[in-house]
C-alpha cells in the first residue's frame, strides 16, 4: 500500500510539473508563433494549388469556340 501511495504522489508531481510547463507564458508565445506560421504556410500552399488548378482549367476552356 505504501508503494502505491508513493507511486501516486510521484504521478501527481509529474502531472503538476507538466501542467506548469504547459501554462508557461514563453511556451504559449512560441506555440502561438509556430501556429501562425503554420497557418500562413498552409494557406499559401492551398492558394497556390487552387490557382494552378484554375489556370489549368482556363487553358483547357479558352480554346472552346463557345467561350471566345
Amino acid at each position: 500500500m505504501n508503494e502505491e501511495v508513493n507511486m501516486l504522489i510521484n504521478s501527481v508531481r509529474k502531472l503538476t510539473d507538466r501542467i506548469e510547463s504547459a501554462n508557461s507564458p514563453g511556451r504559449n508565445f512560441l506555440r502561438g508563433i509556430f501556429y501562425g506560421l503554420g497557418w500562413a504556410i498552409g494557406a499559401t500552399v492551398i492558394a497556390a494549388a487552387v490557382a494552378a488548378i484554375l489556370a489549368s482549367v482556363y487553358d483547357s476552356v479558352r480554346n472552346i469556340p463557345f467561350f471566345q
